[in-house]
C-alpha cells in the first residue's frame, strides 16, 4: 500500500534463496581459503558475495528483505475472488472499466495517519456507484494517538451498510515506536473500531513485519497478509490458521487505472464476499457506558447497588424488539453475581422495549448489586435475538462476548448489617397493638457483614429522617433521636440485637422507620465507609387505641429478607426467623411464627385453646 508518489512502504517478503547459488558461493568460498594467492582468494570472496547478493535481484526480488524461515505457507482453499486496494496515487480512476477487468472488489484509503486521502471520497461513491464491494483501510500510525485517528476514520466512511467490507487497519511501520506500543496502540484502534461498526476488522500486514512487534497473537481479527511474487503466501507468527485476503503483487496492471496498482485476492467464494460485505443480521456497535472501560476497575462495596446502563447501535440489518437481550456470558448464559431485582433473570440484566430499526440506538439500564463476597469480579455481556442467535454467533456481526466487560472490585464496608429477624409484624402486614398506657420491648436482629466490630454504646439504632425527634419515643429511649444501642460488642459475621422500647402514649396510627447508625463515624447507609443497609430498611406500623389490648403483638417474628439480598441482606440466605445462619440456635426471644408468650409458656388465651384442644381428644379417644 503506497504512502508517497515516489516511495512505498513495501510489505517485507518471505522467500528461499536457490540451491545452486549458495552451493555455487560455497565452492568459491572454499576456494578461496584454500588459494595461497591472496589477490584471487580475495577476487573469489567478493564473487561468492555478489552471488548472494545478485542472483536474487535477477529473479525480481528486491535486496532489502526481511527473511522468515521456517514459515507456514496457506494456499487458497478454493475459489477465489480478485479485487484491488487504491489510494490518491493511482489518480482518476475509471471504476466501471476496474468492474469490467473482472475486479470485484476495492480497499481504499481513507488516511495515513492524520493525513486525509484526498481521493477517498471520490474513490469510495466511485466504486460503490460501478457495482464493486468496498472496503476502507487507514495507514497506521502508532506515533498518533489511536482513538483520534479512529473516530476521524470512522466519520469518513460513516455507516457501513450491505456492499461495504469490515475495516482495515495497515500496519507495516514502526514509526519509531517500541513494539509494546505499537501493539497496545493497534489493540485500542482495532477494539474501538469493532465496538464502534459492529464489524471484526481486517489487519493488513506481512509476515515479515510481524516479528518486529513480537509476534502477538491477534487470531481474532481477519488476516490480510502481504506476500509478493510466491504462488502461495506465508502467514504471520500471530495465530492465525489462515488469511482472508492477501495481497500478491503492487505492480499489477488493470484496466481503467493508468500506472501499478496493488493486486489482492479474496480466499473464498464471490458469495462469501458478498456475506461478510452484506452486514450482519444481528449486530451492535459501541456507543457508551455508565461504568468505568475495563482497563480501571470500578468500586464497589458489599451490598451497594450501582444504576447502570449501556448504548448500543443496531448495525445490523434486523429491528431489534423485545427479545433483542443483555445476557451475561463467559460462559454464556451463567448467574451473574451481581444480579437484582430490576434484572430479567439472573442471566439476562436487561430488554429492548419498543422497536429499534437498524442504524437505530438503544440504552439498556440495569443494577449492579454487589455480592456479600469481597474480591475482584470480571462480568462480561453480549446481546443476543432470545431464541434465535447471540450476536457473535458465526455469520452475525458481534460484538464478541469478551466486549462488553465491567471489572468490578467489591470491598467490605467498615460498618454494614444484614437484617436476621424482628419481633413485631411486618409493616405491610398486621399492624402491631398497644392500648394507651401499655408498653412492650421489641426487638430486632441484625447481623454484622462489614469489617469493622460493632461498639457497643457507639453503634446505634435511630429513627429516621435522620436526628430528627421520633412521637414514639420514650423515657427509656437513649434520646429522642437515639433508640438503643447493643449491650455487647458485636464482630463480624455476628448477630447484634437491637430494642425498641414502645409505649401507648397518646392513641393514634404511626409508621416510623428506623436505621443504623455508627455515632461520630457514618451512617451505614453512606457509602463512604457504610454498606446498609437504607435509612428505611426497618418500618414499624403501631396502631394505638383507647381500649386496652389483651395481647400485644410482640412475639411475632417477622422474616424481612427472605435471602434474596433485600434490605441490607447480602443474598447468602443466613437471614430470616431469628437464625444467624452461622450454624448457632436462634437468639433468646426469637420465635418462628406466632408464640403464645415472651418465654415460650403457654398463657391467657393461648392457654384456654390449648386446654379445649385436650379435652376434644379425650373425648374422642372415649367413643
Amino acid at each position: 500500500m503506497r504512502t508517497s508518489a515516489t516511495s512505498q512502504f513495501a510489505p517485507s517478503k518471505t522467500y528461499t534463496r536457490n540451491p545452486a547459488h549458495l552451493a555455487a558461493a560455497r565452492a568459491l568460498l572454499l576456494w578461496a581459503r584454500m588459494n595461497a594467492t591472496r589477490a584471487f582468494a580475495v577476487a573469489a570472496r567478493v564473487l561468492a558475495v555478489a552471488l548472494l547478493v545478485a542472483l536474487p535481484a535477477c529473479t525480481g526480488t528486491p535486496p532489502q528483505v526481511d527473511y522468515v524461515e521456517d514459515a507456514v505457507t496457506v494456499c487458497p482453499a478454493g475459489a477465489v475472488v480478485q479485487g484491488i486496494d487504491v489510494s490518491e496515487f493511482q489518480g482518476a480512476i475509471n471504476w466501471s472499466a476496474v468492474k469490467a477487468a473482472g475486479k470485484q472488489f476495492a480497499f481504499i484509503r481513507v488516511s495515513d495517519g492524520t493525513y486525509q486521502d484526498p481521493k477517498f471520497a471520490t474513490n469510495w461513491a466511485g466504486a460503490k456507484a460501478a457495482g464493486i464491494l468496498r472496503g476502507a483501510y487507514q495507514f497506521f500510525r502508532a506515533s498518533d494517538d489511536p482513538i483520534t485517528i479512529a473516530d476521524q476514520f470512522l466519520a469518513k466512511i460513516g455507516t457501513l451498510g450491505d456492499g461495504d467490507l469490515p475495516p482495515v487497519l495497515d500496519v507495516e511501520v514502526t514509526d519509531g515506536q517500541s513494539a509494546a506500543t505499537i501493539r497496545t496502540r493497534m489493540e485500542q484502534w482495532l477494539a474501538h473500531v469493532e465496538q464502534k461498526t459492529g464489524r471484526v476488522p481486517f489487519i493488513y500486514v506481512s509476515p515479515g513485519f510481524w516479528p518486529n512487534l513480537g509476534s502477538p497473537n491477534e487470531s481474532h481479527y481477519r488476516l490480510w497478509v502481504a506476500n509478493w511474487g510466491v504462488s502461495c503466501p506465508s502467514l504471520p507468527a500471530g495465530g492465525w490458521s489462515t488469511w482472508q485476503m492477501w495481497q500478491k503483487a503492487d505492480n499489477g496492471t488493470v484496466g481503467g487505472i493508468s500506472g501499478a496498482v496493488d493486486l489482492d485476492e479474496f480466499n473464498g467464494s464471490l458469495a462469501q464476499l458478498q456475506a461478510i460485505a452484506g452486514g450482519s443480521p444481528w449486530a451492535a456497535g459501541y456507543v457508551s457506558q455508565s461504568w468505568p472501560l475495563a482497563s480501571t476497575p470500578m468500586q464497589m462495596m458489599a451490598g451497594q447497588t450501582v444504576a447502570a446502563s449501556i448504548t448500543l447501535k443496531n448495525t445490523g440489518t434486523k429491528t431489534w424488539d423485545s427479545n433483542t437481550k443483555l445476557g451475561t456470558t463467559q460462559p454464556r448464559d451463567r448467574t451473574s453475581p451481581f444480579a437484582d431485582g430490576s434484572w430479567l433473570a439472573g442471566n439476562r440484566a436487561a430488554h429492548v422495549t419498543g422497536t429499534v430499526p437498524p442504524g437505530g440506538t438503544f440504552k439498556f439500564s440495569f443494577n449492579f448489586h454487589a455480592p456479600a463476597k469481597a474480591g475482584t469480579y470480571n462480568e462480561y455481556f453480549d446481546l443476543v435475538q432470545e431464541g434465535v442467535a447471540w450476536f457473535s454467533d458465526p455469520g452475525q456481526g458481534g460484538p464478541p462476548d469478551n466486549q462488553i466487560q465491567a471489572q468490578i472490585v467489591v470491598s467490605l464496608p467498615k460498618f454494614s448489617g444484614a437484617f436476621v429477624a424482628q419481633s413485631f409484624p411486618a409493616a405491610d402486614k398486621t399492624p402491631m397493638m398497644l392500648g394507651v398506657g401499655q408498653s412492650v420491648d421489641a426487638w430486632i436482629d441484625v447481623k454484622n457483614v462489614g469489617s469493622d466490630t460493632w461498639k457497643a454504646g457507639t453503634t446505634k439504632l435511630a429513627p429516621t429522617p435522620r436526628d430528627q425527634a421520633s412521637p414514639l419515643a420514650t423515657a427509656t429511649w437513649l434520646s429522642p433521636t437515639r433508640v438503643s444501642t447493643l449491650a455487647a460488642d458485636v464482630p463480624p459475621g455476628q448477630v447484634g440485637r437491637f430494642t425498641i422500647p414502645l409505649e401507648g402514649v397518646t392513641a393514634g396510627d404511626y409508621t416510623q422507620t428506623f436505621a443504623l447508625v455508627e455515632e461520630g463515624v457514618t451512617w451505614f447507609a453512606d457509602q463512604a465507609n457504610g454498606g446498609g443497609p437504607a435509612d428505611d430498611f426497618l418500618k414499624l406500623h403501631l396502631v394505638v387505641t383507647d381500649a386496652p389490648q389483651d395481647q400485644p403483638d410482640g412475639g411475632a417474628v417477622a422474616d424481612m429478607s427472605d435471602g434474596s439480598g433485600d434490605n441490607g441482606d447480602p443474598g447468602d440466605g443466613t437471614g430470616g426467623n431469628g437464625d444467624t445462619g452461622d450454624g448457632t440456635p436462634p437468639a433468646a426471644g426469637a420465635h418462628h411464627g406466632c408464640s403464645f408468650g415472651g418465654d415460650g409458656a403457654p398463657t391467657g388465651l393461648g392457654a384456654f385453646v390449648l386446654l379445649f384442644a385436650l379435652v376434644l381428644v379425650r373425648r374422642r379417644v372415649r367413643c
